[in-house]
């Protein structure tokens, strides 16, 4: 009886990496679709331009100030001098408490998954990084690195 409990223990823990991966994915997804429906983002303006166009970015290119009324396609600088953000009006949308709820459960997620790997019980431990691996293989190509590293937490 006492084996079967572990070896359930073990799999509930596979089972928990993996919700972690999935939602990470989520939140990826929608933060994605949040960007597509701004009316001015300049990183998004400035990498589907650069893609579009076959330059390849390097990592050290900023992307230029965001300026609404100019066209993304538009060859002219953007820029956002004199707009003013509105951050209360944002702490009320319902996709900021989405983002919220699920960044909650990704960091719940996380610092669970960092106790049980901190209890050094290598059959728990070994179930987790197979979960991970699991997810990714699943999960991974959905998301490129970059992406990946704006979502993630820095300890995972």
């Amino acid at each position: 009886m006492v084996v079967a409990a572990y070896v359930f223990s073990c799999l509930a823990i596979g089972i928990l990496a993996v919700v972690y991966e999935f939602i990470r994915l989520i939140r990826w997804y929608n933060f994605r679709i949040h960007a597509q429906h701004e009316p001015c983002c300049a990183a998004d303006v400035y990498n589907r331009s650069r893609r579009n166009s076959g330059v390849s970015q390097l990592p050290m290119d900023e992307p230029p100030p965001c300026d609404c009324s100019a066209s993304i396609t538009s060859s002219e600088p953007l820029n956002l001098e004199g707009r003013t953000p509105k951050p209360f009006m944002s702490l009320t949308s319902s996709l900021h408490i989405a983002q919220s709820a699920l960044y909650f459960a990704q960091m719940f997620g996380s610092y669970c998954l960092m106790m049980i790997a901190m209890t050094y019980n290598v059959p728990m431990f070994a179930s987790m990084i197979v979960g991970h691996i699991v997810a990714y293989f699943f999960f991974g190509p959905l998301m490129s690195v970059e992406e990946e590293e704006r979502i993630g937490d820095c300890c995972s």
